[in-house]
């Protein structure tokens, strides 16, 4: 054990009859009242609940993902359990996922509670070479009740692990390793591969009975106390509390293995986002690149934080993908993710369901008089002043042709001529600088939406879970560098769709008949909860288009 640990392990794990698990004899004896009471308390920013929610992906299937908890409840380990049965761990497995807790249930998985077991757990030569960086080198605990656990995932990079179970019992379904590609094609028949730990992001939870029906061949293994097991590089697993349980775990790379390879694919959601490039490059970087690449680790950090938090209100959210060598503004990124939200189709849907429902009061005629259209346009905008989604995204739409008609209609002119501007603005009770402001918002929404033509429809309208306002979109479009970036983020096969269903209801706003969609004869809750690509089926027209 210690630091001899990982050299210890590498002739067993070579071995053709080894099995995973590794029993400890004789390893410790301690009351658990002595761990309990030696144990600190989790900072906030810590996590130490997960929480079980439903998927329509398949029957056999649940999703397993962080939650909030108020505060942490140690569990009660002072009572020995015996060890479950093969049948009673299959069952087990079965009744979790198909009949899961409800609520969060207490899981803590981080930076050591206890100084109790320092020195049992090592990392080895090759990792420690990196220095002390949490969750890769250094050792984590596993302190969760009944039920609680990890959804399927593998380490990152080609990292091995080893967990050792204290106290309590922990059931685990391990992909077999020649099965690793058939369960990744299975997974991306529902959602899409967009970096190495695309499985790990989905918080997926299979019955055994569910991979058994696809052929995906398994290992299921109990671990208890003095029990360590072993998880080679790629090799899919996912543990789920049997009883209360207390473990420790760390990462190890072998003698003569390469920790990272040469490419690997992460995004901003990943462990590794920001560690990849510094594994990957810290040999190379010189004095001069330091201050430059700090910050751009800090950019990553930053990136993963407005990831993870976007992640908790939207599970389901599409991320943006981009080179983590060369990572976008934090802020630019959190604007592009929430546009592809949930949230943000759930805000598409009800615009298109009011549009239908509601008259509307403005009109548009094509014109070649620069005054005809201008004028309609601050009618438009003005009758469009009512709060309500679909009336925002009018008045963002209408503003923009008012911008546009205003700057069409100068012909050499500096301005259009004040005298007809005055009119209008009388018209409809307005000051030139309401005018004017209106104008400016125009070009404002133009910019950001030009590239992007139906964009306009899933920026938010009003208040949201994310605490993104309109504004915030409205000054990304004054900063150049950062509108590009913005744009590049979004140049995407998703983002295409969603923007082609808005640009109808969009056309819609100019008397052209809107189609209906597909999800119009659909609970909509439902398909908020679909995977990407059964959304995007339903977001297109009923005759199959866009």
């Amino acid at each position: 054990m210690g630091e001899e640990l990982v050299e210890s392990l590498e002739s067993l794990v070579r071995s053709d009859s080894f099995s995973a698990v590794i029993t400890l004899e004789n390893l410790y004896e301690v009351d658990w009242k002595n761990i309990e009471g030696s144990l600190r308390i989790p900072e906030k920013s810590e996590q130490w609940a997960v929480e079980y929610k439903p998927t329509s992906i398949a029957p056999g299937c649940t999703t397993l993902t962080c939650s909030k908890s108020q505060r942490f409840q140690p569990p009660d380990l002072s009572k020995p359990a015996k060890r479950p049965s093969t049948s009673a761990l299959w069952n087990f497995l079965e009744q979790v996922v198909k009949d899961p807790p409800k609520g969060p249930l207490h899981y803590y998985v981080g930076p050591r509670l206890t100084e109790a077991f320092d020195g049992l757990l090592h990392s080895g030569p090759v990792l420690s070479e990196l220095g002390d960086i949490p969750g890769v080198t250094s050792v984590y605990d596993h302190l969760g009740g009944k039920g609680s656990g990890c959804a399927f995932h593998q380490e990152d990079a080609h990292f091995w692990s080893c967990n050792l179970t204290l106290f309590g019992w922990k059931v685990w379904i391990l992909i077999k390793e020649h099965h690793t590609t058939k369960f990744e094609n299975y997974i991306r028949t529902f959602r899409s591969d967009t970096c190495a730990q695309f499985v790990r992001h989905q918080g997926l939870l299979f019955a055994p009975s569910e991979l058994h029906s696809k052929g995906i061949e398994f290992d299921i293994r109990c671990t208890g106390p003095g029990d360590l097991l072993i998880t080679k590089p790629r090799q899919y697993h996912a543990v789920v509390n049997f009883t209360d349980n207390y473990a420790i775990s760390t990462n190890f790379v072998p003698a003569n293995e390469v920790a990272f390879p040469p490419k690997l694919r992460v995004c901003s959601s990943c462990g590794l986002s920001n560690f990849y490039v510094l594994g990957e490059l810290r040999q190379h970087i010189s004095s001069q690149q330091n201050s430059h690449h700090t910050e751009r680790l800090q950019r990553l950090q930053k990136i993963k934080k407005y990831a993870d938090e976007i992640l908790e209100e939207d599970p389901c959210c599409k991320m943006p993908e981009f080179d983590p060598n060369c990572p976008p503004n934090e802020e630019v990124f959190r604007l592009a993710a929430v546009v592809r939200s949930r949230a943000a189709v759930s805000q598409f849907y009800s615009i298109v369901a009011a549009s239908r429902k509601n008259g509307d009061l403005r009109t548009y005629k094509v014109t070649k008089s620069f005054e005809g259209n201008i004028s309609q346009c601050v009618r438009n905008i003005k009758n469009s002043e009512t709060v309500s989604d679909l009336q925002t995204v009018r008045r963002r739409h209408d503003q923009i042709h008012l911008y546009t008609a205003i700057e069409e209609s100068k012909n050499g002119q500096i301005r259009c001529s004040s005298d007809f501007l005055n009119v209008v603005c009388k018209e409809v009770n307005w000051t030139k600088r309401m005018l004017r402001d209106h104008k400016l918002r125009g070009r404002y929404w133009k910019s950001i939406c030009e590239p992007l033509d139906g964009l306009l429809c899933f920026i938010p309208t009003s208040r949201n879970a994310f605490k993104v306002t309109q504004d915030d979109y409205i000054n990304l479009s004054q900063k150049p560098t950062d509108l590009d970036s913005f744009h590049s983020l979004l140049q995407d096969s998703y983002t295409r769709e969603l923007c082609s269903a808005g640009r109808a209801l969009q056309d819609s706003f100019m008397g052209a008949l809107l189609p209906k969609f597909k999800w119009e004869t659909e609970d909509v809750r439902r398909l908020l909860a679909l995977p990407e690509n059964e959304l995007l089926y339903y977001m297109k027209f009923e005759d199959g288009t866009p």
